[in-house]
């Protein structure tokens, strides 16, 4: 879920989770044993949120907060998204850094945010990493370098005034706007190659792969997303790729996945891994027609 709303008290992520110790039982007659995992626990509604070692430490939104607070001092910047997925299992905080947020590619206007992710249940470290939105439509995308690093792991430590900080800020901050340069030549080159409705019809199919209702129902969605999807024109592989990232940041209208999921899918899950597949795929006329072929192959078996 995400709220936007940059004020920590009150907020989605104002709760606090304890490291709980975890029993189990050798056989069925024997006595209870402590066990070498442990339970965290949001204090909130109780909910087990994730099993850990006992060596995790258990490090607080509010401290996840402060800390990029402090890294980010001196600068322009507002908190203006928090939010979780897995019932609070991961947890984010997105920042407007002035100077690193608003750009546009060819007249497209996009927003980028400073994005801190953090799990209690030790599937990730905490990172910072570059998001960007489309602001026609609102989607997403976490950009993935082919070379050198746009997903930073951070570390938080407890400065002399007993106050939270994250090291090397403005050198994660400097990485991503680097990233980000390259993220947008690569969208302005997919912007100049043509592509007709046609074989945006058979990309879709053949990415696909498959003749089944499921993937030929979910091709025909997104090259429907390719014609008339938010600001798009049908014309190019910029809206082939636009097409593709608005599905797997909004998905279906009527899909009964929640909130958290599709957030999830759409930023460090499946979704994530397709756009940036796709945008790979789009860049190389050789695969995109390889990918137009297997879709002419497969057309012929569902007509």
């Amino acid at each position: 879920m995400i709220v936007n709303d940059g004020t920590f008290e009150g907020s989605i992520l104002d709760w606090e989770v304890k490291k709980q110790p975890t029993y189990y039982k050798p056989n069925d007659n024997d006595e209870y044993q402590e066990a070498q995992l442990c339970a965290t626990v949001r204090q909130d509604t109780y909910e087990q949120i994730g099993t850990v070692g006992k060596g995790y430490e258990v490090i607080q939104n509010s401290k996840i907060y402060e800390g990029l607070c402090n890294a980010l001092e001196g600068t322009d910047f507002e908190i203006c998204n928090m939010g979780t997925t897995d019932n609070g299992g991961r947890v984010f905080i997105q920042a407007d850094v002035g100077g690193h947020s608003d750009f546009t590619i060819n007249g497209d206007p996009y927003k980028g945010f400073l994005s801190i992710w953090h799990s209690f249940d030790g599937s990730c470290a905490t990172t910072a990493g570059d998001t960007t939105n489309r602001m026609k439509c609102f989607n997403q995308f976490n950009y993935e370098r082919a070379k050198g690093k746009n997903i930073f792991r951070m570390h938080i430590r407890k400065t002399k005034s007993a106050s939270y900080k994250f090291d090397n800020m403005m050198i994660a901050l400097s990485e991503m706007v680097d990233s980000r340069k390259e993220m947008i030549e690569r969208l302005e080159r997919i912007m100049n190659m043509p592509m007709s409705d046609t074989d945006a019809n058979l990309f879709t199919l053949g990415y696909h792969n498959s003749v089944k209702s499921r993937g030929v129902n979910l091709a025909n969605h997104i090259h429907g997303l390719y014609r008339s999807g938010m600001g798009n024109n049908g014309e190019t592989r910029y809206d082939m790729f636009n097409a593709f990232t608005e599905f797997h940041t909004h998905g279906y209208a009527n899909s009964k996945r929640s909130e958290e999921s599709q957030i999830k899918t759409s930023l460090i899950g499946a979704g994530h891994r397709t756009k940036n597949n796709v945008l790979n795929i789009l860049e190389d006329d050789n695969k995109v027609e390889k990918i137009i072929s297997r879709g002419r192959q497969l057309m012929a078996e569902v007509l």
